[in-house]
């Protein structure tokens, strides 16, 4: 990777492609206009749909074509700033392709000029909550760790909704970046042939196969997160896990490979030790060949279910590889009490409690949930916009873990007919409102309410924040009832 000179973007004529309401592009402006750039932003959605995007960027010295794109926009610039959910074989792409117009992106630009030491998490389910542990145990480090290992400060972003592009003169070589990376950023990666000092891959399943065509090109994408790494840097990812396998296969020489999960393996680094009655931990080995020393008991990590043990142990393995003690790592995972729209306990009245999963965007994160909470104690609402994904075995946990799920969105149909089929009790709703308000009139003492779609939201909802903010109001509307 080669970084563009300081006075790159000076004068220079960048169209922004898709503004959208996730916050990169609107650091990208923001940067830009600070470099000496001339923006126009363009963008499908229409004025009113971006008005909260549009109000952030109110008074700045911007151009915008809302509502449609225009050829112009694309082959008389110098640069095309595109936003990671616009397809690749957009034929506005391939008209600034034809003219030589350079393509890249918010994080492709971050990246390219970012000093400091970057720490990347991927993978299809867990990221954003591995990634907020990590942050949790860099924010425990910077205080007893950092001066011994010669660093200043941690910065946490990327897909989590934060961007670090606006602060990315702040950052300094002896600081910490951690990263949330999508398989959409990854794939951008290729065009600056970078990865990261340390990955982490959390597990793959197919997802996004709307966009990446094939379970094949969606493991591809995610490769990058190693395909560029250099000699010292390091790649943490999960045992056993085949569609990871391809992705460790392709980890450069002279990279140093970490496992976490169950057993004994001589690979491992973290392990979760199950010894019976409910009760588990975490191990790590301080060096190649010693014994198993403990690292932290699995009481005391706050968030539930089995799949956040495996989510600590792939961020105390990722924090070891930077130099972080042990004793700092279960300090820091003791510290994180959970992310929003992450099984998020947002209402308990009555005895009944009612967890907000709305990041749930896959089958299998939805699954994973299930796992979290006692069979036949929760009631489920599932469904949403349909990525391609295949819901039958999700639809068949639901069958079997619910007394009843509401489907909703556009894939509630299909979904609900899996569940019948499998002999469940399940219903279509409109709305997720209207979901909350039936779930609240049958809903027991010791029990859970469930929100945990298995789809993304887009269908209904801006996002899926969008989505967990109205399911936490309808839930303050009939729960407290």
């Amino acid at each position: 990777m080669t970084p563009l000179p300081p006075d790159y973007f000076a004068g220079k004529k960048i169209t922004i492609m898709g503004l959208g309401h996730f916050g990169g592009q609107i650091a990208a402006i923001r940067y830009l206009l600070h470099q000496g750039a001339i923006i126009t932003v363009t963008d499908i959605a229409t004025e009113d749909k971006l008005k909260d995007s549009l109000e952030l960027l109110k008074g700045l010295d911007v151009t915008y074509h809302l509502g449609g794109h225009l050829e112009s926009d694309f082959v008389d610039a110098d640069m095309i700033v595109v936003s990671p959910a616009v397809p690749k074989d957009s034929r506005y792409l391939k008209l600034a392709a034809q003219k030589g117009v350079s393509l890249t992106c918010e994080m492709n630009l971050f990246l390219d000029r970012c000093r400091g030491k970057v720490v990347a998490v991927t993978g299809t389910v867990g990221k954003s909550t591995t990634l907020g542990m990590i942050e949790s145990i860099l924010q425990a480090a910077e205080q007893t760790d950092f001066p011994a290992l010669g660093l200043r400060k941690s910065w946490c972003g990327g897909n989590i909704g934060k961007s670090l592009l606006e602060v990315i003169a702040d950052i300094q070589p002896n600081d910490i970046v951690a990263l949330e990376l999508s398989s959409f950023q990854l794939d951008d990666l290729a065009e600056i042939e970078y990865s990261p000092d340390v990955a982490l891959l959390t597990n793959i399943y197919p997802n996004h196969l709307d966009r990446h065509g094939t379970l094949d090109n969606y493991i591809d994408a995610k490769a990058n997160i190693t395909r560029f790494q250099q000699p010292g840097d390091y790649l943490i990812s999960r045992i056993g896990d085949e569609n990871l396998e391809k992705i460790c296969d392709l980890c450069p020489p002279q990279v140093t490979q970490w496992y976490f999960g169950e057993g004994d393996d001589a690979n491992l680094k973290v392990r979760l030790v199950k010894h019976g009655e409910g009760h588990a931990s975490l191990e790590y080995r301080p060096r190649e060949g010693a014994e198993w020393e403990k690292l932290i008991d699995a009481s005391e990590i706050y968030v539930p279910g089995e799949h956040n043990l495996f989510n600590a142990a792939g961020a105390a393995g990722t924090c070891l590889a930077i130099g972080i003690s042990a004793a700092t790592v279960a300090r820091g995972l003791q510290n994180f009490k959970g992310l929003p729209d992450r099984l998020q306990l947002v209402g308990q009245y009555g005895q009944v409690r009612w967890y907000n999963d709305s990041k749930s965007t896959t089958p299998e994160s939805g699954m994973v949930a299930l796992k979290s909470f006692e069979p036949g104690t929760m009631i489920a609402i599932a469904g949403g916009y349909d990525k391609g994904s295949d819901l039958t075995a999700f639809g068949r946990q639901l069958a079997a873990c619910c007394r009843i799920t509401y489907c909703l969105g556009q894939t509630g149909p299909n979904l609900a007919a899996t569940i019948h089929a499998a002999g469940g009790a399940v219903e279509n709703v409109e709305s997720l409102e209207e979901a909350v308000r039936q779930a609240a009139e049958i809903v027991q003492p010791g029990q859970v309410v469930l929100l945990s779609p298995g789809c993304a939201s887009w269908d209904m909802f801006e996002n899926y924040q969008h989505r967990g903010r109205i399911f936490t109001q309808a839930v303050e509307k009939y729960a407290r009832k």
